[in-house]
């Protein structure tokens, strides 16, 4: 049986994290959080994670393969996209998860139309289980309640952080599925 230290250890083991993703609570550009459809030509798509659990552990965002964002525990943050088709990848874990290849990876695919905005939940569950999927606006302000916006801060030294409002360029369509 273990002792209650032995309980302890196991517990921060378990609830901590190393990561080379970082982010900051920033306040939210306007375009974020209007209702008003994005600027002209481009969609707008968020994602929010309302749970705290696992809260080290982030969800690192990358659309068509370009790095976007990403989440913490309690966060959300959004980004401009190009009418067409997109991949929206979401890796979960730490830098241990991705050295070992055990990072939980989901995808949501989106032709994205000018002028929508598209909203993604990234859902952390108990046991380090974790999905994606596409929500209405409600839903989305809904799960946003109580988070807050954040910005990639530090990324690892091979990749470059994202503007403050990223663009995700639409996949070619000869790329296309």
């Amino acid at each position: 049986m273990l002792s209650r230290l032995g309980c302890a250890a196991t517990l921060l083991l378990l609830t901590s994290g190393c990561t080379a993703y970082s982010v900051t609570v920033v306040e939210p550009p306007a375009d974020a959080l209007s209702p008003a459809p994005p600027a002209a030509r481009m969609a707008r798509v968020c994602l929010v994670r309302s749970s705290a659990l696992a809260a080290p552990a982030p969800v690192v965002v990358r659309d068509n393969g370009r790095l976007m964002g990403a989440t913490s525990a309690e966060s959300y943050f959004c980004y401009r996209l190009e009418p067409g088709a997109h991949e929206v990848e979401s890796v979960f874990g730490d830098d241990v998860d991705r050295d070992l290849g055990t990072a939980s990876r989901r995808a949501a695919n989106l032709e994205a139309v000018a002028g929508e905005s598209y909203f993604l939940h990234h859902e952390v569950m108990a046991f380090g289980a974790f999905r994606v999927r596409w929500v209405d606006r409600e839903t989305f302000e809904e799960l946003r309640d109580g988070c807050r916006y954040v910005r990639l801060s530090a990324v690892p030294g091979d990749e470059a952080l994202p503007p403050a409002f990223p663009v995700a360029r639409a996949q070619p369509v000869g790329r296309r599925p």
